[in-house]
């Protein structure tokens, strides 16, 4: 994201990460956009508060690979998922979604204290989240 707007981007600060995201959704022709970040997960666009399951999803996979690695059980995945929240990524998310509730859904990650955290594969593991929670989602539709 930092990338398409040419400059740093605190990531904490709702104010700068809205300008941010206008910024990018002016030349990323998507309806909803994504991101992630390791204290926060959002989507901004269409349908985004639509996507707070999957959010969530994306959140806990990501968090299980992070402290895990590659191996973990689905009993370390419900341990994972059930950890406290990332308190900066709680109040930014508050107060993000109070700047623009229209059309931005932000959720907290989680607090996960390790020894040995793994840094590699944490987006693709966020991805994998996501879309297995929004198929879950979606088949609750049909």
């Amino acid at each position: 994201m930092q990338a398409y707007v040419g400059r740093p981007v605190d990531l904490l600060d709702p104010k700068a990460m809205l300008s941010a995201l206008r910024e990018v959704r002016a030349v990323v022709p998507a309806g909803t956009l994504v991101v992630h970040t390791r204290a926060w997960a959002l989507a901004t666009g269409e349908r985004a508060h639509e996507l707070r399951s999957a959010l969530q999803g994306g959140v806990v996979m990501a968090g299980a690979r992070y402290v895990h690695g590659d191996d973990f059980t689905q009993a370390d995945y419900q341990e994972v998922a059930r950890a406290p929240v990332n308190e900066a990524g709680r109040a930014f998310a508050v107060a993000l979604e109070r700047c623009a509730p229209a059309d931005v859904c932000c959720v907290p990650a989680l607090h996960l204290p390790t020894d040995r955290p793994t840094m590699i594969g944490l987006g693709d593991a966020f991805v994998g989240g996501f879309l297995a929670a929004l198929s879950r989602y979606r088949g609750e539709d049909s």
